[in-house]
């Protein structure tokens, strides 16, 4: 029984494994979207020939892209946006899109409720119209039946809702709410919104050809217009898609890497269950003699191993069939928790046919590899001689090269993995204990954005922030309030940058830095003082001189050992809306990342809410009390503001910082369970490899204690190799770990501090693993009388 149900754990482990890691990186291949020519859905990418780097499609383009193309059944655009519905007591905030008719009429679904978008609707100037989702018509609407018709306000603009989508319909990614995309006739180029461009090929196209032309294109656009879009080129990739087709790296990676990882994983389950049957098999030889003298044939022998472990593989491959449904219900709310439920609709983590083929075939490799040895050991051996030899004896090598192999690249790939997963789990530890430069505590996040005309220029949405704030300092328990574009944490715009002092300008580009915009009482709300300068303050407007205050790190980095007050910076160099900012202010280093993204020291440059043109930005609410006791009080305090302008994604500030560290947690929790698993199947193999090794030289320690050997000189033996194993994988297994940990540091600082102390922990652990796993039968070997083991001789 011991034998049967280490058997079926291990493979049940390995399998389970694999084939959770298989879905994963499946899932980040392309999909075949769910519609008509679902594998022919495609994305237009711009890129800049000079520097490689992504350009945006503008309306301009998309319009003169659409009027040459010839490679698509359905050609169009979108733009995202998040779409604000306050027809009800409360506003709500959904995912919109902007969208051409064409392409929603390209997916063929019919709605459940009215119609979907005509070409009409897209005209300049029709009336506006909407079409909803599922979820929004019975969650929001609660499944009023006449909703078609009806008039709804979206984003403080009224819309005719003309249809309901199916239910699971959430096109193009995780969208809930459509409206035609409307563009002028006359754009001219670099007119137009920026847009997200594609269609669906043609049955005559291939990849390659739509690729080329929409090159030659775009080609011959940035030719014609220089000024607006020099080096302008273009290509395709498929739609549902999670990287850019400029990254072959990647592409490699997902295509080839899960077959690699299920590979290795099978590979060594099928190795370390061959091992543990040839060791039953050893076990069974005397049986088998027996059965040999009494008229069985050969193959009756082996039918009996055949059926044996078939049993064992198959009961082993249904517990991996299980663990994998579990893993993947676990991975597939990790993955919803770290993208705040907005994974595109066809991302989803549960099975798929071709993984439940995989783990079939794979039970029937580790059938046919565990039966392989054991079939192979029996055939060669003399069952006369072993039937003469009695229960102590068996002939054969006494280390086969093929197993040593095995447990040296299971020790190997143990020490590898026990190191790095401690490592990151160390480094995730760290990042939970981070201090992130200012008061994480007893805050209450949420992002606003003011969508709607009423606050298009940039007093009217300061006019609202300090209406908001007045409102929510007069609830009882709300002590502090104030506003950024990112909070801790949160990630700020990419800006590039130039001194007045200093020429920055290398290698024909300029440095890069971070911008994000505050409200002045910021600092004092998030508990920072600053090191030099003072505040903004309400004087900083948007017709005053342009301020910055920037962090103490890249004061440091800009003007060593010289005070920066005073001193100017300019954002966007070199472009039309190149800005010269006065330096008013230093304030300590604040986290402005994810640990794992290497921004422990990023540094950010701060500006003043009221000289930003941006309308989306974050609340921080500061309370005496539990925080998230508050959230009702700010959603109802927001609606009394402006019933079309909601707060959404509120939550604490700790749980935020708790999602933007989430991969590393996970791929922490990934590592520690791959190095676990991976301990199990080591485990199994020293153990195979030991009791083989015993049962096929009981002779040899009877003779070395007949002629004078000590027990301990014995059992040293038996423990020597297990500790060559140990020193090997340290040395191989650990030394590549450690090279790793080194290029971790580099994006996460400090890391490298857990090393020596996981190092250690992982020798010694699996130093009294293998001590365990030689000495208990070594001893018991040691203690039989030598006569005993040469009786039969």
């Amino acid at each position: 029984p011991g034998h049967v149900i280490i058997c079926i754990l291990v493979i049940g482990m390995g399998m389970g494994l694999s084939i959770t890691g298989y879905s994963i990186l499946e899932n980040f291949k392309p999909q075949v979207m769910p519609f008509p020519d679902g594998d022919r859905h495609v994305s237009v990418v711009g890129f800049n020939n000079t520097n490689n780097q992504r350009m945006t499609i503008d309306g301009y383009t998309f319009q003169t892209l659409q009027s040459s193309v010839q490679s698509y059944s359905a050609f169009g655009a979108r733009r995202d946006v998040l779409a604000t519905l306050s027809d009800g007591d409360v506003a709500e905030q959904f995912n919109g899109s902007r969208i051409s008719p064409e392409l929603v009429q390209a997916l063929d679904v019919t709605p459940l409720l009215g119609r979907g978008l005509l070409p009409q609707d897209g005209i300049p100037d029709a009336d506006p119209v909407a079409v909803i989702s599922y979820d929004v018509w019975q969650n929001y609407y609660i499944a009023d039946d006449n909703i078609i018709g009806t008039h709804s306000r979206i984003n403080g603009e009224l819309y005719t809702v003309v249809g309901v989508m199916p239910e699971g319909f959430a096109y193009p990614f995780r969208h809930d709410l459509w409206m035609p995309l409307q563009l002028p006739t006359n754009l001219q180029p670099g007119d137009g919104p920026s847009l997200s461009v594609g269609g669906v090929l043609s049955q005559s196209a291939t990849m390659d050809s739509a690729s080329t032309e929409i090159n030659a294109l775009l080609t011959r656009i940035g030719e014609a217009f220089p000024d607006t879009y020099a080096g302008y080129s273009g290509r395709l990739q498929p739609f549902a898609t999670m990287f850019s087709a400029d990254s072959p790296t990647v592409e490699f990676v997902i295509e080839v890497v899960p077959l690699l990882l299920t590979f290795a994983l099978v590979l060594l389950v099928s190795l370390n269950v061959a091992n543990l049957i040839l060791v039953r098999t050893n076990e069974r030889i005397q049986e088998f003699a027996i059965c040999s003298s009494l008229g069985a044939s050969r193959w009756r022998l082996i039918k009996s191993i055949l059926m044996d472990s078939f049993l064992v593989c198959l009961l082993g491959s249904l517990l991996g069939v299980l663990l994998a449904d579990v893993g993947m219900a676990i991975v597939d709310a990790s993955f919803q928790d770290m993208s705040r439920g907005e994974l595109p609709f066809w991302m989803a983590f549960d099975w798929k046919l071709p993984i439940a083929v995989t783990a079939f075939f794979a039970m029937l490799v580790i059938w046919l590899s565990s039966v392989a040895l054991a079939y192979w050991q029996v055939s060669r051996l003399d069952l006369a001689e072993v039937l003469a030899a009695g229960k102590t004896g068996s002939t054969g090598s006494k280390n086969p090269l093929g197993t040593s192999v095995l447990v040296s690249t299971e020790m190997v790939f143990s020490c590898f993995l026990l190191v790095l997963g401690g490592v990151l789990v160390g480094v995730a530890k760290d990042v939970a204990e981070l201090d992130y430069g200012t008061t994480t505590e007893g805050y209450l996040a949420g992002r606003i954005n003011l969508a709607t005309e009423n606050y298009a220029d940039t007093e009217a949405r300061e006019a609202y922030r300090e209406n908001l704030k007045l409102e929510l300092l007069q609830q009882p328990g709300i002590e502090r309030v104030s506003f950024s574009t990112a909070l801790t944490s949160e990630y700020g715009a990419r800006v590039p940058y130039n001194l007045e002092d200093q020429d920055l300008f290398v290698n024909d580009q300029y440095p890069f830095q971070y911008l994000i915009y505050v409200a002045p009482d910021y600092f004092q709300t998030m508990d920072l003082a600053l090191t030099a300068g003072r505040n903004f303050d309400t004087g900083d407007t948007a017709n005053s001189l342009p301020v910055a205050i920037i962090e103490q790190l890249l004061a440091e980095q800009m003007w060593p050992n010289e005070s920066p007050l005073g001193k100017r910076i300019e954002i966007l160099p070199g472009t039309p809306e190149s800005e010269w900012l006065t330096v008013v202010g230093v304030v300590p280093h604040i986290i402005q990342s994810m640990a794992m993204d290497g921004g422990l020291d990023r540094r950010s440059l701060y500006r003043p809410l009221t000289q930003s043109t941006g309308r989306a930005f974050s609340i921080a609410v500061n309370t005496n009390g539990d925080p998230a006791a508050f959230t009702q009080t700010v959603r109802e305090t927001a609606n009394q503001v402006d019933r079309d302008i909601p707060i959404t994604n509120i939550r604490l500030l700790t749980e935020l910082i708790e999602q933007a560290n989430a991969p590393m947690v996970f791929s922490a929790n990934m590592f520690l369970t791959l190095a676990l698993v991976t301990l199990v199947l080591a485990a199994t193999g020293i153990y195979a490899l030991v009791s083989r090794s015993v049962f096929q030289r009981s002779k040899e320690s009877g003779i070395r204690r007949a002629v004078g050997s000590s027990n301990e000189g014995i059992l040293w033996v038996f423990m020597r190799p297990g500790f060559k194993y140990l020193g090997l994988g340290l040395l191989l297994g650990g030394g590549s770990a450690a090279l790793l940990t080194n290029v971790i540091d580099s994006i996460i600082p400090g890391s490298i501090i857990w090393l020596p102390s996981i190092f250690i922990s992982v020798a010694l652990g699996l130093g009294l693993l293998i001590f365990l796993s030689t000495y208990t039968p070594a001893r018991l070997l040691v203690a039989m009388e030598p006569g005993d083991t040469l009786r039969d001789e």
